[in-house]
């Protein structure tokens, strides 16, 4: 068994990008958003990557993603860093930046096409299913609320495939 990635836009043109104050990477769960993508930007452009999930009080409960923010840490590293540009990386990325008061320059959505089908293709738009995963439904609420992918500047897709022998 061998897993293939190729992500789209390939390579991707960051040169447009320099002088930015706040790049949000908002996306799917997988989709390279802090492995991949906030890494091609922290190299290109410098800065500071801050990822949402490292300002998880605890994965272990049953309280709602955004609940689960240490939301005044995350404002205060954000506020008090001198670098430039801040990568904000996360799920639900809109809501959070709302919650913390701040406004992205740049908002790019990572999509994440898993053996040719996009898995939240059915939670989203007027028949959707309900998941049963407690945040793949919260991501799912809001990608039909927010319509995330619609308001990026830049939406970069990962495509991962499995060939089995």
């Amino acid at each position: 068994m061998t897993l293939f990635f190729r992500r789209e836009p390939d390579p991707l043109s960051f040169e447009q990008f320099h002088g930015l104050d706040v790049i949000a990477i908002d996306g799917d769960q997988g989709a390279g958003k802090t492995t991949d993508l906030a890494q091609q930007f922290h190299k290109a452009l410098g800065g500071e990557v801050l990822d949402m999930d490292s300002y998880l009080e605890s994965s272990h409960d049953d309280r709602p993603y955004l609940e689960k923010l240490d939301l005044d840490k995350a404002r205060q590293d954000i506020t008090s860093s001198a670098s430039v540009p801040k990568i904000i990386v996360g799920v639900l990325l809109l809501d959070v930046l709302a919650k913390l008061g701040i406004k992205q320059d740049l908002l790019v959505f990572a999509k994440l096409i898993d053996n040719g089908f996009w898995p939240y293709q059915h939670y989203v738009g007027q028949r959707a299913r309900i998941p049963k995963s407690r945040l793949t439904r919260e991501v799912a609420e809001y990608y039909n609320r927010e319509k995330p992918w619609e308001r990026a500047n830049l939406t970069t897709t990962l495509f991962r495939s499995i060939e089995r022998w």
